[in-house]
Formats: C-alpha cells, structure tokens, sequence
C-alpha cells in the first residue's frame, strides 16, 4: 500500500505552481463585439509559445466591459453556437458567452 501512496504523492510533487499558469496577457473583447470577432481574435494569437511550455493555444477570449470581467467566450461556447445553427455574423458575444464566472483573488 505505500508504494501505492508514494506514487499518488510523486504525482503533484511536480505540479506547476499557479504562477506559472496564470495567463497575465490574455485575449480580451467587449460584450457588444460580434462571435466572429472572437473567432478571428482567436484565430491570430500564437498557436503555442515554445519557449514556456506551460503556455499553449488560446481557446478563449475574456469579455470585458470598462475593464470589469463580464464573462468568457470558449472553443465549447462556440461548438454550442454551431450546434444551434446561430448565425455567427448576427450574434454577439455577450448572448452566447459564459457566465456568471467562478475567479480566484
């Protein structure tokens, strides 16, 4: 049983701390920005950063209103979209983004 344990406990030995994944530049738009809109702002950001593995492609973009967080526009929000044959030119993000948010201080 304890080589079990001392498996379990190696595991989160070699977690990132949350400094390391916190994003301090992430993408931002307002509520009153189109889908599409998101969907090119996502679609210019870096696919990966080579030189900080912790840092991968954006799948997200904050929605923002005067610099209050007011939800997040996700690659399952806009799946969600697609499935609903919404038209994606018409839409606006604060009507399909996620909301209300769980945040840490």
């Amino acid at each position: 049983m304890d080589s079990l344990n001392n498996g379990f406990h190696q595991q989160f030995l070699n977690l990132p701390s949350l400094s390391q994944i916190i994003d301090y530049s992430p993408l931002t738009i307002s509520a009153d920005s189109c889908v599409m809109d998101a969907i090119n702002l996502i679609n210019q950001s870096p696919n990966y950063q080579f030189n900080d593995p912790l840092k991968t492609a954006n799948d997200y973009v904050l929605v923002v209103n005067q610099n209050e967080l007011q939800g997040i526009f996700t690659i399952k929000d806009l799946l969600r979209v697609i499935a609903l044959n919404i038209n994606l030119l018409g839409v606006k993000i604060a009507e399909v983004m996620t909301q209300p948010l769980i945040t840490l201080k």
